[in-house]
């Protein structure tokens, strides 16, 4: 999970040394996105819906854009949105403000992991449930 997630979003870390502090903010659904799963044609390629009916793949709110109203919030909040990932249901966003992320208290927020150290991590689950003490080379 944790090579996934580095794969997903190694040319921001790498390209971006500008100073600004980045997270991972992962949500703990769905809700209010202005998507369904009974439409799928609006937010999936006719490719990819052929794929998943020709596979007996169901079309779940795994699927689902990220929430736009989410992404306001934390826009409003001060973050700029880097990176959005459906399939972690999560966003990369950046400050330069390092105590900004602290004030997060959004109810629709399950997880904030920091890219400066993987300990300063602030969870609201156990969503995320990796040892990250011990090394883990491959």
């Amino acid at each position: 999970m944790k090579k996934i997630l580095f794969l997903l979003l190694f040319h921001t870390l790498v390209f971006a040394q500008d100073g600004a502090f980045r997270y991972f903010i992962s949500f703990n659904n769905n809700a209010n996105t202005d998507y369904s799963i009974n439409t799928p044609e609006k937010y999936l390629s006719l490719k990819t819906i052929a794929k998943r009916q020709k596979y007996s793949i169901t079309i779940d709110c795994t699927n689902l854009p990220i929430s736009v109203q989410y992404l306001n919030f934390l826009t409003l909040d001060g973050f700029v949105i880097e990176n959005k990932s459906k399939w972690f249901n999560g966003v990369l966003v950046s400050t330069f403000d390092s105590m900004l992320f602290q004030t997060l208290n959004h109810n629709f927020i399950d997880t904030v992991i920091s890219f400066d150290s993987w300990q300063n991590t602030k969870k609201n689950s156990e969503k995320w449930k990796i040892n990250y003490s011990s090394p883990d080379y491959g």
